[in-house]
């Protein structure tokens, strides 16, 4: 990030937790439920709130940010 930052590029890195996704399906149905229960809002991610923090950061309301590490995990990484 500090390398590219001359060139007005900036590099952050999006970090998911749980997401429901097809992947996931054939994850047994107990530990989906385990899973869930740890994350402090209560839910697995879904692709939609993923996509939503990748858009900020290809827009200008990021300019500012470059080097970040931004986990998406429902305050997993918090708690």
């Amino acid at each position: 990030a500090v390398e590219l930052v001359q060139d007005e590029i900036r590099v952050n890195v999006v970090a998911p937790g749980t997401i429901d996704t097809a992947i996931g399906q054939g994850v047994p149905e107990f530990r989906r439920h385990l899973l869930k229960h740890r994350i402090p809002i209560g839910r697995a991610g879904h692709v939609d709130d993923v996509a939503a923090l990748c858009l900020y950061l290809a827009s200008d309301a990021s300019k500012y940010m470059t080097g970040a590490i931004i986990p998406i995990d429902g305050g997993w990484t918090a708690s």
